[in-house]
């Protein structure tokens, strides 16, 4: 009896690191990536070096399309700076996971970085080691003439900051938001 329960355990314990074996491999496959990290649209972010392209697909965000590295590890959770393509360039994306690879939470930083013919917005960002990140977001808008020329008494520049921190569990909220506004002219 005794070495049937010995052999029932065994099996349990390695079925459960089984299932943890994939995601393992992954983080395994990635760069560990320096803090403080700090982002725009004329950052390039390179893919980790040798990670497993068949493992980012089963575990990647959906919208993303290479992982750049780790930039968090706790006994909870893994942060993992993935990137997307957009049309202002890469946009870098936090991917909180627990330690299985589930998924807990994801922050696209630089997703509002844009142009159109009435304003411009432009993003830039600091990621710390103590969990938080500082988002810069600068809009800059005004009105055109007829022949599609800046009317510059309508130019007006919005700044704000953000400030999102991931808690001890992997979740990504936003905590301090602040706003100022000017007018040129």
């Amino acid at each position: 009896m005794k070495h049937i329960l010995v052999l029932v355990l065994l099996i349990i314990s390695f079925s459960c690191a089984r299932k943890d074996e994939p995601f393992s491999r992954y983080v395994k496959s990635l760069d560990k990536l320096k803090l403080p990290l700090s982002y725009d649209i004329h950052t390039e972010i390179d893919p980790s070096k040798n990670y497993d392209s068949t493992l980012h697909i089963k575990y990647k965000c959906l919208w993303t399309y290479k992982p750049s590295g780790i930039i968090y590890e706790t006994n909870k959770f893994i942060g993992i700076i993935e990137y997307s393509i957009s049309d202002v360039g890469t946009v870098p994306v936090i991917v909180t996971y627990d330690l299985t690879g589930n998924k807990i939470d994801s922050l696209f930083i630089l997703k509002n970085s844009g142009f159109g013919e009435t304003g411009q917005t432009l993003e830039s960002s600091i990621l710390k080691s103590d969990y938080t990140i500082l988002i810069t977001d600068s809009t800059k808008k005004w009105e055109i003439d007829q022949d599609y020329n800046i009317i510059d008494s309508t130019v007006s520049i919005d700044v704000s900051n953000f400030m999102y921190k991931i808690n001890s569990n992997g979740e990504i909220y936003k905590s301090v938001n602040q706003s100022n506004s000017l007018k040129t002219k």
